[in-house]
């Protein structure tokens, strides 16, 4: 569980006004999208932009929608972890959990072995396995060139 865990997420959107120098529209344009935010606060405290920001909105984030909001602003999604008992679904958490503790593919795998052997599943799982390999001869050919 992270100091995340307890907390409601809220999403803030601020604008941002920069006033910097260029030949042209498009030359500012590029000048100014080819920045992130670090850049470009860097460039009004301490280069040659001028700017000003102002908080547009405040909304707090369902848990249900916090991964998706996570990733649709360039993150992993593990930053913060939805609220236990959520609707968020039991996959995605396993998978934010796994990047958040830094865990390897090989690590993981351990750890559900661990799992299945702690809670006397390892019989059921190894039938799942085997009924759920596909024979080499059913699976699809691979394609001619």
């Amino acid at each position: 569980m992270t100091k995340h865990d307890a907390q409601r997420i809220f999403e803030a959107t601020v604008a941002v006004t920069v006033l910097l120098e260029a030949d042209d529209a498009d030359r500012a344009l590029g000048e100014i999208e080819t920045r992130d935010i670090d850049e470009i606060s860097a460039q009004v405290v301490e280069g040659d932009y001028l700017g000003k920001s102002r908080v547009v909105s405040v909304r707090e984030i369902s848990p249900e929608h916090l991964h998706a909001r996570q990733l649709a602003l360039g993150s992993d999604g593990s930053r913060f972890l939805a609220v236990p008992g959520t609707a968020e679904d039991p996959e995605g958490a396993i998978l934010r959990l796994q990047i958040a503790q830094g865990w390897s593919p090989e690590h993981m795998a351990t750890v559900m072995a661990g799992f299945l052997r702690e809670c006397g599943l390892q019989e059921a799982f190894l039938g799942w396995v085997r009924e759920s390999a596909e024979p080499e001869a059913e699976r699809d050919p691979e394609p001619e060139f």
